[in-house]
């Protein structure tokens, strides 16, 4: 065996970005964490996982079996990571894939640590422009276009997945009721998230004619452990409001709501390709025509604090005339995903490359 995805560490938010693909690629994927292999089993029955839970015997294994490891981490940035590498082998390559297509980093250069890296994997062009914006582009050696690899894999295992939406999610809510996904970011180094803001009117006002689905980052649990935990508890049974935390799939979900709300979050970006209603909450009262990283936020209607009271009037009112953002929409999918690849090609690449 030449190619391994790998997630090493308690980082859920990278299930979904690395099971698909290495499901698409046709290889492994090692975890250190026992949820995360439940988790696998559960949403990616197709694929083989891997688990170590001891870090050395995690170590041993990869650098003993793999030549190529795909990660979501900035591995060549990680020094443990790094001196591993340099002690087990001299031909050893790391393949970063990354986790969402957000517009944060504006701020921050997020980009940064891809300096470092030799071998990365893109959605398409928007990405490789941020490569650009943020001067790491040249440095990259090797980048290769997934286009939209996860809604790739979810349409190819879409009736897999409606079970799993009928059993786990539909079975929960009221029926014939319009179903609102609120998925936010976290509070991250540049204030991007809308959770604490919104979450009790969300909570507390929600109409009759609505069901809602709560997604929260995982940081925000991290963050909030407490608090998030009285939270499910006081809505458990609600029959119109869903708290989901295992639910690493993001495309089923997207599938299945009629309506996006959110902020910064790279979900934004998945969802756009459904092309339905999108509602985005500017907590920070940035200026949509002039600041970057509002970018998506001209594919759907921006909700400012001073509209958080009346959130749903806003959803309400605005919905009948969504149709005017549908082309928009369009385009900035088709400039965000390229196309897809020959996975059996693109594998062959990523095996045939050998860097340190």
């Amino acid at each position: 065996m030449n190619l391994a995805g790998s997630i090493y560490h308690h980082f859920p938010g990278y299930l979904d970005h690395i099971a698909p693909l290495c499901s698409l690629l046709d290889i492994p994927i090692i975890v250190t964490e026992k949820e995360f292999d439940e988790l696998i089993k559960k949403f990616y029955p197709d694929l083989k996982v891997i688990l170590h839970e001891n870090y050395l015997t995690y170590c041993r294994f990869l650098f003993s079996n793999f030549e190529t490891i795909i990660s979501c981490q900035f591995l060549r940035s990680d020094h443990a990571t790094m001196t591993m590498v340099q002690m087990h082998s001299q031909t050893f390559s790391l393949v970063w894939v990354p986790h969402g297509n957000s517009d944060k980093g504006h701020h921050s250069e997020i980009f940064k640590p891809l300096e470092k890296e030799k071998i990365t994997l893109i959605y398409g062009q928007k990405m490789l422009d941020a490569f650009k914006s943020q001067k790491v582009y040249d440095k990259i050696e090797h980048k290769f276009v997934t286009g939209n690899y996860r809604k790739h894999y979810f349409l190819k295992h879409k009736s897999f997945y409606d079970q799993i939406i009928r059993n786990e999610i539909a079975s929960k809510l009221s029926l014939g009721k319009k179903t609102i996904l609120y998925a936010p970011t976290w509070e991250d180094y540049e204030n991007n998230g809308s959770y604490n803001d919104v979450i009790t009117t969300l909570l507390e006002t929600l109409p009759d004619d609505f069901n809602l689905i709560v997604k929260p980052h995982h940081n925000t649990y991290l963050k909030f452990t407490a608090r998030m935990i009285w939270m499910h508890g006081q809505y458990e049974n609600h029959p119109r409001i869903l708290f989901l935390k295992d639910f690493p799939s993001i495309y089923p979900l997207l599938d299945f709501a009629d309506i996006y709300l959110g902020d910064m979050s790279s979900i934004g970006y998945d969802f756009l390709t459904l092309n339905k209603p999108m509602f985005f909450l500017n907590s920070n009262y940035k200026d949509v025509k002039k600041d970057p990283s509002l970018f998506l936020f001209q594919a759907g209607v921006e909700i400012q604090p001073s509209q958080y009271s009346k959130i749903y009037e806003v959803i309400s009112g605005k919905i009948e005339n969504d149709h005017k953002f549908a082309k928009i929409r369009e385009e900035i999918a088709s400039y965000t995903f390229g196309e897809l690849p020959d996975f059996k090609e693109l594998k062959n690449q990523l095996c045939s490359i050998s860097l340190i």
